[in-house]
């Protein structure tokens, strides 16, 4: 929203200069004819036009723009957009540093700006007026529909949400591991009493082989279920801690 070069007049900052100097050489008479098939013949009218729009119809064009304040550095700056009709405006913090009248100015833009308009702000005066904020995090891009108010409802929907989703994912995991432990602890038993028949030689050598076989295979496919069971919710665990800590606002002390 600030004019680089101070030593520029506001035609000059307008891109008009040399323009409206090769009509002027064509209205005296001296003009070329290269003069003639570059001159731009709606030019002046449309300047009228958008520096009247713009609040600057009894600025001189030779004014320099060292001369300006911040607010009419902005105007001057929406009047050479009005000008040149982009199809989409590209703002970057367009509001940073000016004052009231620049950040009005801003806003009349916007409000009757027709075409496309890409803007990265945090004024949150200016993201009430735009109809859609796309949010960018490390997990990727999220598009809200509506202005500030809009957006930051949802986001703290969205927030409530993941504290919710990651203390049910962390109770779940709790459980899995709980389930798991008392799943080994049964088995242990199981093989220990299977050792203490063994022991004591009361049944067929061969009889007791295949049991311990099969609670070998029995054990081995809980270890693998209660793995996998672990598995899965220590990854939905992650997901939602990092959903939180992504949805989660920055806040930090500042000194007074």
């Amino acid at each position: 929203a600030q004019i680089a070069d101070e030593s520029l007049t506001l035609s000059e900052t307008l891109g008009v200069a040399e323009d409206l100097a090769r009509l002027a050489r064509l209205a005296a008479g001296d003009g070329t004819l290269e003069d003639a098939e570059l001159a731009d013949w709606t030019l002046e009218a449309r300047l009228e036009e958008t520096l009247a729009s713009t609040g600057l119809r009894d600025m001189p064009l030779d004014t320099p723009m060292s001369q300006l304040s911040g607010g009419e550095r902005t105007r001057v700056m929406i009047a050479r957009l009005l000008l040149e009709q982009p199809d989409i405006l590209l703002l970057d913090e367009p509001t940073n540093n000016l004052d009231t009248d620049g950040r009005r100015a801003i806003a009349d833009l916007l409000a009757h700006w027709r075409g496309g308009a890409l803007i990265a702000s945090h004024d949150r005066d200016l993201l009430e007026q735009v109809d859609r904020i796309v949010e960018l995090t490390p997990i990727g891009v999220t598009i809200f529909g509506g202005g500030w108010s809009a957006f930051r409802e949802a986001r703290d929907a969205a927030r409530a949400q993941a504290e919710a989703d990651l203390t049910r994912s962390a109770s779940a995991l709790k459980r899995a591991e709980a389930d798991a432990q008392r799943a080994r602890e049964k088995q242990d038993r199981r093989e220990k009493m299977g050792r203490a028949t063994r022991a004591r030689g009361s049944q067929p050598k061969l009889v007791l082989n295949a049991r311990a076989e099969r609670a070998e295979h029995t054990s081995a496919r809980g270890d693998h279920l209660a793995g996998r069971l672990i598995g899965d919710a220590a990854d939905s665990f992650e997901a939602a801690r990092a959903k939180v800590e992504i949805t989660a606002p920055i806040s930090m002390d500042v000194p007074h």
